[in-house]
């Protein structure tokens, strides 16, 4: 039987141990190819470990400041500055994240929230939970979220030592602190982020000046306080954008505001003001024509009326005047008067004659 002339012979597929020679790389060209490799790589990877750890110092700086704000948020939105047991859920609340993702950065390196230890919030530290006596005027607020992208921090959460939470405060960026013997990074690996709550606190000064009676407030959905008749102001601070109310002696809710900045409110007759003298009242009317009627009805009526003059008709000759000036500034040219020394005036100067007239003796102040 013939054998196929497309099979090669066995021995084809042998190779002559001289062949290797050139299929490959001796030993010493291989190790040539090996130290040139650990050459590149001594020079190259520090450089590339160097930028990560510029871009890990840069991104925990970054996230330290979005905890910050976060967290500032949360106490506005809640009334509520948690202690270092509950900022990491607070904070995580505010990025929709989850706490241990905030209590640790990418590195997995615990952060510190440090408390000063003088810090005073209703005679007392934190937690701090905001309730209708508020609280004094904030004293030494302020906290610190600290972050280490190479070594653990030589400090934990809470509240440390006076000298130790002042040392970092007041630490250069870029500078590891004296005491911190212990920590085996730089002062680049560092991040300290500051936070100070004071800023986020407002004064209200509620003052009741009325003869007789006692208006109420109200702080959010509290209940109701009543301020004693000639007493000294009360004075207290409230976090910014807590609601307040304030009623009059019979409990009538007169207005309700959202605290944006240092306030003062006086209690002075039957409204409350938000001055002494010429103030804007503080009545929540519903309209203009509400608010006046409020007005005329605590008038007291006249002893000796002259013409049958009212308080009322007063008011409505008043009214009339202002609409006429008011028009009179919106003619173009404003104030137009095209009198001329007769009696072709504009209409809107024609009103404003009549409203005066009503003033003079024997004009119609009648209801």
């Amino acid at each position: 039987m013939k054998r196929a002339s497309h099979l090669r012979p066995l021995s084809s597929f042998i190779l002559h141990p001289s062949s290797f020679a050139h299929a490959g790389f001796s030993l010493i060209e291989l190790t040539g190819v090996m130290l040139i490799i650990a050459v590149l790589a001594a020079a190259i990877i520090p450089a590339v470990l160097s930028q990560l750890d510029a871009a890990a110092r840069t991104k925990e700086a970054k996230d330290l400041s979005a905890l910050a704000a976060a967290l500032q948020t949360s106490v506005l939105r809640h009334q509520q500055i948690p202690d270092h047991t509950g900022w990491a859920a607070a904070a995580a609340d505010e990025v929709a994240n989850a706490p241990n993702n905030v209590s640790t950065n990418q590195r997995h390196f615990a952060r510190a929230y440090l408390i000063n230890p003088a810090l005073s919030l209703a005679g007392t530290g934190l937690p701090f939970t905001q309730t209708t006596n508020g609280t004094a005027r904030p004293a030494n607020a302020t906290l610190m979220i600290v972050g280490s992208t190479r070594g653990n921090l030589p400090l934990v959460s809470g509240a440390p030592s006076a000298a130790a939470f002042t040392e970092l405060w007041t630490n250069a960026p870029g500078q590891k602190p004296t005491t911190w013997t212990t920590y085996s990074g730089n002062g680049d690996d560092l991040q300290v982020q500051r936070i100070n709550l004071e800023p986020l606190f407002c004064r209200l000064i509620l003052h009741n000046l009325a003869a007789n009676g006692q208006p109420r407030f109200q702080i959010s959905s509290n209940a109701l306080v009543t301020l004693t008749t000639n007493s000294p102001a009360r004075v207290s601070y409230y976090l910014k954008g807590t609601v307040f109310g304030l009623f009059d002696t019979n409990a009538n809710l007169q207005a309700r505001e959202i605290l944006s900045g240092d306030t003062y409110r006086v209690f002075d007759g039957s409204f409350w003001r938000d001055e002494l003298i010429q103030g804007r009242p503080s009545v929540a009317a519903a309209s203009t024509s509400g608010f006046a009627s409020q007005f005329l009805a605590a008038l007291p009526p006249s002893p000796a009326p002259k013409w049958d003059a009212t308080p009322k008709g007063v008011a409505t000759m008043f009214y009339t005047y202002m609409f006429a000036y008011s028009a009179w500034a919106s003619e173009t040219p404003c104030f137009r008067y095209d009198g001329n020394g007769n009696n072709k005036k504009c209409p809107e100067h024609n009103l404003m004659d009549q409203a005066l007239d009503n003033f003079k003796k024997g004009g119609n102040l009648l209801d």
